[in-house]
């Protein structure tokens, strides 16, 4: 079975935005594990979703989202099926928030 680690977006951030300029192709990959980690925190709440695309229709969809984060802290998301490409995107209210996604990615169930 072969595994692989991705970082799907490490950064500090001002505003409401995404990741889909620096998506991350994962077309080899059945199943995974999504990590969000919030190490720094002045705002007042921060969505996150998890975004897969379609090239057919050239539209990202919402795959699933985290929990509402109003402070720092740390969650996971498992997935038995993943799509071929996938990104983040956010909703902020605040002055500044840091935070990190990873994923952990298998090839077999």
């Amino acid at each position: 079975m072969r595994t692989e680690t991705l970082q799907i977006f490490n950064g500090a951030i001002v505003a409401t935005g995404d990741s889909k300029a620096n998506k991350i192709a994962i077309p080899y990959y059945k199943q995974g594990s999504f990590f969000i980690k919030c190490t720094a925190w002045n705002g007042t709440t921060l969505d996150v979703d998890l975004i897969s695309y379609d090239p057919i229709t050239d539209d990202w969809y919402v795959r699933t989202s985290f929990t509402q984060i109003t402070g720092t802290g740390k969650e996971r998301k498992d997935f038995i099926t993943l799509d071929s490409e996938i990104a983040a995107q956010w909703t902020f209210v605040g002055t500044s928030a840091t935070f990190i996604i990873g994923s952990c990615l298998k090839d077999a169930y």
